[in-house]
C-alpha cells in the first residue's frame, strides 16, 4: 500500500475522536436573543402606527341626522287660544362641510267674547269674534371648517319667512360671514359669528316693501348637563347699514330633555325685538280688518314653544 492511501485512512479513522474534542457551540443567550427581537418589535409598531394613522385620515361617509317636533297651548276664560306649534331639522355633515335645513310653522286661533263700548256707556254686546294667526320659515345653511378641529368655520344661510302679525306677508333674507368656537369639548360648546346680511320684505300693507343691508353679530352655545338633558342659547345683534336708528336683536333659549333614543321633550322661550317694525292693518271689534287704517306692529314678539321632538335618524 502506498503512503499517500495509508495517511488517508489515518487521517478518516481519527476524524470521529477530533470531533469529539471539538467543543459544541455555544447556544444563544437571553441578551442576543432580545437583541434580535428588538428590530422586528419595532418594525411591527411602527407598522401599526402607519396602519392607524391611515385610518384617521380616510374620511368616513357622510352623517345625517334629523328629527321633527310638534307641540301646542290652549287657554280658557276672557281670553280663549288655542296654537299648535312644529318643526323640522334635516343636517348633513362630511368631512369639512355641514348643511342644515330647517323648517317652523305656528298656527293659532284667539276667540274674544263680550266686545263692548265702555267710553259710550253702552251695554257689553254680546258674542264673540275669532282672530286667526299663522307663520312659517324655512332656512337652509351651509357651514365649512377650516380646520380639522372644526373651530374655526365660514357660513351662508337663507331664509324664508311669512309673519302677517309682524308686518310681512313675506320675507327673505340672505346672510354670509364667519365665526370662532372658543369652547369645543364633549361638554360644552360655545362660540360666536358675524356676517353681512340682505333681506327684502314683502309689507302686508301695500306700498310698504322694504330693501334691507345690515351687519349681524351673536354667539350661541349648549351644555350637557347628562346623557339626557341640555341647554341651549342664541343671542344676536342685527344693526342696518343705512339708518343708524333702525336695528334688531333676538334672544332665544331651549331646554332639551331626552325621554329614550327617539323620543324628547323641548321647551323654547324666543323674544324678538325690532326697532321700526312694519306697519299692520288692525282688526276690529267684527273680526275684520279695519279699511284705510294702519298701525304699526309690535316691538316685540315673544314666542314660548312646548313640544315633543322625534328622532327619524
Amino acid at each position: 500500500m502506498s503512503k499517500g492511501w495509508i495517511l488517508f485512512v489515518a487521517l478518516f479513522a481519527a476524524a470521529p475522536a477530533w470531533a469529539q474534542d471539538e467543543p459544541a457551540a455555544a447556544p444563544a443567550t437571553t441578551e442576543s436573543a432580545e437583541a434580535t427581537a428588538e428590530p422586528a418589535a419595532d418594525v411591527a409598531e411602527a407598522v401599526l402606527d402607519e396602519a392607524a394613522a391611515s385610518a384617521e385620515t380616510t374620511e368616513t361617509g357622510p352623517e345625517w341626522e334629523a328629527s321633527c317636533g310638534i307641540g301646542g297651548s290652549m287657554s280658557g276664560g276672557n281670553t280663549r287660544f288655542g296654537s299648535v306649534a312644529g318643526d323640522c331639522r334635516i343636517a348633513r355633515e362630511s368631512g369639512k362641510i355641514r348643511v342644515q335645513l330647517d323648517g317652523a310653522g305656528h298656527f293659532g286661533r284667539t276667540r274674544y267674547g263680550g266686545i263692548g263700548n265702555y267710553a259710550s256707556g253702552l251695554p257689553i254686546t254680546e258674542g264673540s269674534f275669532i282672530v286667526t294667526q299663522k307663520d312659517y320659515m324655512a332656512s337652509l345653511r351651509e357651514d365649512y371648517y377650516a380646520r380639522e378641529d372644526k373651530r374655526t368655520f365660514l357660513f351662508s344661510v337663507q331664509e324664508f319667512k311669512s309673519n302677517e302679525f309682524a308686518g310681512y306677508d313675506w320675507r327673505i333674507a340672505v346672510e354670509a360671514g364667519g365665526g370662532y368656537l372658543y369652547v369645543k369639548n364633549d361638554k360644552q360648546e360655545h362660540g360666536f359669528e358675524a356676517g353681512a346680511e340682505y333681506e327684502f320684505e314683502n309689507g302686508v300693507v301695500s306700498g310698504e316693501d322694504e330693501h334691507r343691508y345690515g351687519f349681524g353679530a351673536g354667539i350661541f352655545g349648549e351644555t350637557i348637563f347628562s346623557e339626557r338633558s341640555l341647554l341651549g342659547y342664541e343671542a344676536r345683534y342685527r344693526p342696518s347699514f343705512t339708518e343708524r336708528d333702525d336695528w334688531r336683536a333676538l334672544l332665544a333659549t331651549y331646554f332639551n330633555f331626552r325621554i329614550n333614543d327617539w323620543l324628547a321633550y323641548k321647551t323654547g322661550l324666543r323674544v324678538d325685538f325690532d326697532k321700526q317694525p312694519s306697519m299692520i292693518e288692525p282688526y276690529g271689534p267684527d273680526g275684520n280688518k279695519i279699511a284705510g287704517l294702519t298701525v304699526s306692529a309690535k316691538k316685540t314678539d315673544v314666542l314660548w314653544t312646548n313640544q315633543l321632538t322625534i328622532t327619524i335618524f
